[in-house]
């Protein structure tokens, strides 16, 4: 997938297996925020869930800056819907993490359109959907603004919102 039209301040591309390393050890977790956790915890694992298993629908996107190597990374897929054999999928983004000190630089922007654009080439149609964290604002407030995402309480966890969110970005 060629992300280079997107423009911005990172480079955004597909994963390969030389990001291994980067995406393994990847940073994103922000102290005191404990929900940063799980972004971070997500995008750790999937490179091996990836490589161990051939019927993981998932995908990996990273930002990259020359000076700095991997700065951002996505984990998204295709998300079931329901429990019946061949259901339909949906858009998911399961995790989105920036290192803290390359943060509101459009990083996570690119990384989002990136990853909806790539699952709606694959044929995965619909709204993109998320779960965000009540107190993660940067995040929704993005979601919100350059996405016009719609948000609603998360009925299986309250301290989380569903994010659904529009294909392309706004401007």
């Amino acid at each position: 997938m060629d992300w280079s039209s997107l423009g911005g301040v990172a480079e955004v591309r597909a994963y390969q297996q030389s990001d291994r390393g980067a995406v393994r050890s990847f940073r994103c977790e922000t102290p005191g925020q404990n929900f940063t956790r799980e972004a971070q915890r997500v995008i750790r694992r999937t490179p091996d869930e990836i490589a161990s298993d051939s019927d993981v629908e998932a995908w990996i996107a990273v930002a990259e800056l020359p000076d700095a190597g991997v700065v951002g990374v996505v984990v998204y897929q295709a998300q079931a819907i329901g429990v019946e054999l061949n259901q339909e999928t949906r858009p998911f983004i399961a995790a989105l993490g920036v290192r803290q000190e390359f943060r509101r630089r459009g990083i996570e922007t690119l990384l989002k359109t990136a990853a909806m654009l790539d699952m709606a080439d694959r044929g995965i149609d619909g709204p993109t959907v998320s779960l965000v964290n009540r107190r993660n604002i940067p995040m929704l407030t993005l979601n919100q603004s350059r996405f016009e995402a719609n948000v609603e309480p998360d009925p299986d966890d309250p301290s989380d919102l569903v994010v659904t969110a529009a294909i392309e970005p706004v401007d």
